[in-house]
């Protein structure tokens, strides 16, 4: 075994024991709740994930680059158990100022490879680190032109939640609308979610085009991404928004929700 296989073993080996040592069977249960398909999970609170991720970073590190601290998460990513997966991403999240265009080729492996099969690790993924990526490099924003068509629900919802972080400076508008446009019609309740969410977020620094946007798409728009688009709108505003995109007059508006 060379030096880095050894020094990768090493880390994953003390992820591994550190993600156990932290598991327990209520965290475990509670886990459950959060997810409609069957997930396997070892049952550790995403706090305790994130001080075990603080902890081990600087051991897959070692000064050898990012590409080897990220090859030395690979092993994670493929555990089937959720917990090393988002130990994985909360790697890459702590590294998030140092990738480069290479790590949008990486998440697209790990989301066509189903290394990323739930909303949980697929936002981890966009939240995180890639699209932070994305925002300090906008050049990089032409490598996610085919996600939107693909026949992977999480490369599609990646593909919508991966501009939130620009978003939310105000940036990569025309791209996040692009994508919303075309995954509009989108038969999965997770995409049409995050449908909503890019375009609630998108609408905190420019509303006029929010409102502008939903009006003009009317009644193409998923209900769910409709309520979810408007939820930082007034009540009344709220209101107007629903009977003039669904011509609904007797609708009542939708409660005011944090979150996603």
């Amino acid at each position: 075994m060379s030096e880095a296989s050894g020094l990768r073993h090493d880390f994953v080996r003390r992820a591994l024991r550190a993600l156990r040592a932290a598991s327990s069977a209520a965290a475990r249960q509670a886990g459950r709740r959060f997810f409609k398909e069957e997930i396997a999970l070892l049952g550790v609170p995403v706090p305790a994930m994130r001080r075990i991720a603080r902890d081990l970073a600087p051991l897959a590190d070692r000064g050898a680059g990012i590409a080897a601290a990220l090859d030395a998460c690979e092993p994670l990513m493929a555990e089937a158990l959720h917990e090393p997966r988002t130990l994985a991403l909360l790697f890459c999240e702590r590294w998030a100022r140092r990738l480069d265009g290479t790590f949008v080729r990486r998440a697209g492996r790990w989301l066509a490879g189903s290394r990323c099969d739930n909303w949980a690790l697929v936002d981890a993924l966009c939240i995180g680190s890639l699209g932070p990526l994305l925002a300090r490099r906008p050049d990089l924003a032409a490598a996610l032109a085919s996600w939107p068509s693909s026949r992977n629900r999480w490369m599609r919802r990646a593909s919508l939640v991966s501009w939130i972080p620009a978003v939310r400076r105000g940036a990569l508008l025309d791209e996040a609308y692009a994508t919303a446009d075309r995954l509009l019609g989108d038969g999965e309740e997770l995409v049409r979610k995050a449908t909503g969410w890019l375009l609630r977020e998108a609408g905190r620094t420019d509303r006029r085009r929010l409102e502008a946007y939903l009006r003009a798409r009317g009644p193409r728009l998923p209900r769910i991404a409709l309520r979810t688009a408007i939820e930082n709108f007034p009540a009344a505003r709220r209101l107007e928004m629903l009977r003039g995109t669904r011509k609904e007059p007797g609708v009542r508006p939708p409660p005011h929700r944090r979150g996603a």
